[in-house]
């Protein structure tokens, strides 16, 4: 697969904003309600600021013992590096112009009110945007929660809750709402350390594309974990994504509004387009990102991510002192289509000095709990299972709060931790957090809540090693154009002409304006034959009876010819003739539209009930080669009909794959031309019999630019 050029997307330094030198506080108040009082309390008490700090407020003389200037114009010190804006919404644009007007470099507007409230109020981001631009600050916001800076040490926010999450780890927070972000900073509780919190808000400049970029530079930070409302600029955000995967950091994303419901919502609150979740999900997987779907799978995602050393495969041993948790651990594992290893001869003869004599040797391997009031018993074992070599994770499931005993068994784990590369992954599965589940958290080894949770966790990282391994960063060539795709409609004779022009195979076939034309045709191709009503504003020929199928013989053909011809009101239309394929294809749906964020998406899904009742489809953003189409055709659970089946020989996949790429080269070639295409069905025959477009759509876009494409 390919990845957008960088050379023209360039990502601002954000060092100064995440940790300024020179900062000017704009509404600094002693007021105890008041934003202003609650960010400076923040920057003196609970995390003092140690560079050059000025307040600014015409209401007040001083504010926490410092002088309070009346005016940013006022202040003493030219080119700060941040303005933390604490003030109405009614103060801020001209807040902003006396910002730029003192050379500041970044200016953090936490005030809501503006276009997450009212529409109208979008075009004030809209100036705070052209303010941006012609004085080169940069703007943080509207409506943001400030930055959090644990690694440093500076907390530019007003939030009450910023004393209470000061702890610095290997994980960088990127959000554009304040709430969720909030949630997941104080997962800290739980001993997750996040080292740098930004939200974007609503995005009138700087967007999370930004953030995370900044992220993937800072050295501290291991993982970037994202909660994300919307993508308002496609490419930057691919752009990001491909950055941090040439950076080895792992992107861990939380998307709202996949839901109706949940879209509305979103677009309420930071008036970002949500976009559609099956193509965000597609796209976060092909550019390697981790989706997850709830605010503590990202958590524990991201946190494992963080402290893992070695690639998982998928190979699981299950470790714990419950039968009953051990058999529904291995349910959740082989669920997650991961592989519960079966202990070889060696790590069972190394186990049995360890074992009781009750406690066979198997996988999931259950200590029983006895063998707990021997912890060396326990640790020996467990060390053995991480020396095997086909053994790359180990989950030990806690089912229960026992007191010491738990808490011995959580210190060996997390001393055992220390010692080696492969994970060991606890699962605490009781509400009652005791001395044990601390003893995890203190020592790195967050533990998931339950281990279906766990499970999905691992199952989505080994995806991502799987992602890792396979990725390639060559360009994939388009071909070269070929004239030009014209806004007027686009007949399926038409279609199929162009699609024919670019590598796309199509049945024999011509158009006939009389019945004795469509028997010459015919009998030149050969029976049987279809026949088909040719007007590009019918799209669904069948419905009207424009359709005839399997004609074996002139008579038929001359007769079907009068009756497609004449089943659309008006005029007779002409009539496409064409060879019908061979009987015993299977039938696949091809689809390309253009998704406003991404651009040209292709799905893909079997024929019949598979794509239209059970939704069995897959999405990929173009372009894609043969190789990314193989994988999209592998990924649908229909696949095994792909296969040899009751005798049955497998469909010419390779072909299929070929032609997916074709028409991906295609579609990218037509630029903005190209509204939407449809083949359904494509026809897929054995291994090595090829396959060809019976029915072909193309809705152009008059809007778009002129394309490449002969027509």
């Amino acid at each position: 697969m390919s990845f957008p050029s960088l050379r023209a997307t360039k990502f601002p330094d954000l060092t100064l904003l995440a940790k300024p030198e020179r900062l000017i506080v704009v509404g600094a108040s002693e007021n105890t309600g008041s934003a202003g009082f609650r960010g400076v309390q923040n920057l003196i008490v609970h995390k003092p600021f140690r560079g050059k700090m000025v307040f600014v407020n015409p209401a007040e003389a001083q504010v926490f013992g410092y002088r309070c200037w009346p005016g940013i114009a006022e202040a003493p010190v030219e080119d700060f590096d941040v303005a933390l804006l604490l003030i109405p919404a009614s103060e801020v644009m001209q807040a902003l112009r006396d910002c730029a007007a003192q050379r500041v470099k970044f200016a953090i507007v936490w005030t809501p009110g503006f276009s997450e409230i009212v529409e109208t109020r979008a075009t004030q981001e809209a100036e705070m945007l052209a303010i941006a631009e012609a004085s080169g600050m940069r703007i943080y916001g509207p409506n943001c929660p400030g930055v959090s800076n644990l690694y440093d040490g500076i907390g530019m926010t007003p939030s009450a809750a910023f004393k209470n999450t000061l702890r610095s780890g290997p994980i960088g927070l990127a959000t554009q709402g304040g709430g969720l972000g909030r949630t997941i900073m104080e997962s800290m509780e739980r001993g997750v350390g996040i080292a740098l919190w930004l939200s974007a808000g609503n995005e009138a400049d700087l967007e999370i594309s930004d953030l995370i970029v900044h992220m993937i530079r800072h050295e501290e930070i291991k993982v970037i974990a994202a909660v994300i409302e919307g993508v308002r600029n496609g490419p930057r955000f691919l752009a990001a994504l491909k950055l941090a995967a040439e950076a080895g950091k792992p992107v861990v994303i939380l998307k709202t509004g996949r839901s109706t419901v949940g879209t509305v919502a979103t677009r309420s609150h930071t008036a970002a387009l949500s976009g559609d979740a099956a193509v965000n999900s597609a796209v976060f997987s092909q550019y390697g990102a981790v989706e997850v779907f709830d605010a503590d799978e990202l958590t524990e995602t991201a946190a494992l991510l963080a402290r893992r050393k070695a690639t998982i495969t998928g190979q699981v041993c299950v470790y714990s002192f419950s039968g009953g948790t051990n058999a529904l651990s291995a349910d959740k594992v082989t669920e997650a289509g991961m592989v519960m290893s079966t202990l070889r001869l060696e790590t069972v003869a190394a186990l049995k000095p360890y074992l009781l004599e009750y406690s066979p040797p198997i996988n999931p391997l259950d200590l029983s709990a006895e063998a707990l009031s021997r912890m060396e018993t326990a640790e020996g074992s467990l060390r053995v299972l991480l020396a095997a070599d086909n053994i790359d994770v180990v989950l030990a499931p806690i089912p229960m709060e026992y007191g010491q005993v738990t808490a011995d068994f959580a210190a060996m784990l997390v001393r055992v931790q220390g010692d080696v590369e492969k994970p060991i992954v606890p699962v605490w599965m009781t509400d009652i957090r005791g001395e044990g589940c601390l003893i995890l958290e203190a020592g790195g080894l967050l533990p998931f809540r339950t281990v279906g949770k766990a499970a999905s966790a691992l199952r989505r990282i080994v995806d991502y090693d799987a992602w890792r391994k396979r990725r390639r960063q060559h360009s994939h060539d388009i071909p070269p154009s070929r004239g030009i795709l014209s806004p007027g409609p686009i007949t399926e004779a038409g279609a199929k002409r162009l699609l024919s022009a670019h590598g796309i195979p199509v049945p024999e076939g011509a158009l006939a304006t009389t019945a004795v034309e469509a028997r010459m045709i015919a009998e030149q191709i050969g029976y049987p034959v279809a026949l088909k009503i040719s007007d590009a504003s019918i799209l669904h020929k069948m419905d009207i009876g424009g359709v005839a199928l399997d004609l074996v013989d002139g008579i038929t053909v001359e007769a079907a010819f009068e009756r497609v011809a004449q089943a659309a009101d008006g005029p007779p239309r002409p009539v496409l003739v064409e060879r019908m394929a061979p009987r015993g294809g299977l039938e696949v749906l091809v689809g390309i539209r253009r998704d406003p964020t991404f651009g040209p998406v292709m799905t893909v899904g079997l024929g019949g009930i598979h794509a239209e009742v059970l939704k069995d489809v897959v999405h990929r953003l173009m372009p894609i080669d043969d190789e990314e189409a193989a994988l999209m055709l592998r990924s649908l659970r229909g696949a095994p009909l792909f296969e040899s089946l009751r005798g049955r020989a497998p469909r010419d996949i390779d072909a299929l794959s070929r032609m997916l790429a074709a028409l991906s080269d295609f579609a990218v070639a037509t630029g903005q031309a190209l509204a939407e295409l449809e083949i359904n069905p494509v026809w897929v025959g054995a291994r090595g019999e090829g396959v060809l477009a019976l029915d072909a759509v193309i809705l152009v876009d008059p809007r778009g630019y002129p394309s490449t494409i002969d027509g």
